[in-house]
């Protein structure tokens, strides 16, 4: 049994590396460039707009934007599908 977990952790550690090159690599391409862009840009300008209201409405106003925080739906269902292929993989595994 404790073979099995050690391939198991072992499976999901190069796994995790894999996504995670996955999605820088994603990062790089022009569009997402320029959609990083954007999103520093905005950043940017919100944060001066909070730095310009007084210290406790600034700080209100940056714990809702920070509790509000989400991420794309295309991103979303990146790591969705990411997941379920997985879990499938996992399924097949344990099949064996």
């Amino acid at each position: 049994m404790d073979e099995f977990l050690d391939e198991l952790m072992q499976w999901i550690e190069e796994r995790v590396v894999q996504l995670s090159k996955e999605l820088e690599t994603r990062n790089q391409e022009p569009s997402q460039e320029n959609k990083v862009k954007e999103t520093a840009e905005t950043a940017k300008r919100v944060n001066e707009i909070i730095m310009g209201l007084p210290e406790e409405e600034g700080r209100l106003l940056d714990d809702v934007l920070l509790d509000h925080q989400t991420i794309s739906d295309e991103e979303r269902m990146w790591f969705y599908k990411s997941g379920l292929a997985d879990a499938l993989d996992i399924l097949r595994y344990l099949r064996r």
